[in-house]
């Protein structure tokens, strides 16, 4: 799917709010929410989205934890498929 670029983000609020106009911010929340609270070792769900140039696209949003060498669960890692 060419024409959508991933950017590394931090996530964090101000990185979410960056991609509010792209992806249903509200859903990518509770995904990273889940991850980061140790609900789900990996979870993905598909979304609707816009890319760069206004196209509606589809998405595969894939969220798996961040876990330090001492257990720590210390982000989330997204990865994000168009179908």
């Amino acid at each position: 799917m060419g024409g959508f670029d991933i950017v590394a983000i931090a996530a964090s609020a101000g990185g979410l709010k960056a991609l509010s106009r792209m992806l249903p911010v509200a859903e990518l929340r509770a995904l990273i929410g889940a991850g980061l609270a140790g609900e789900e070792n990996q979870a993905e769900l598909v979304l609707d989205a816009v890319n760069r140039r206004g196209r509606k696209i589809r998405l595969r949003v894939g969220c798996a934890p961040l876990i330090l060498a001492n257990g720590r669960r210390d982000g989330v890692i997204l990865t994000m498929d168009g179908l």
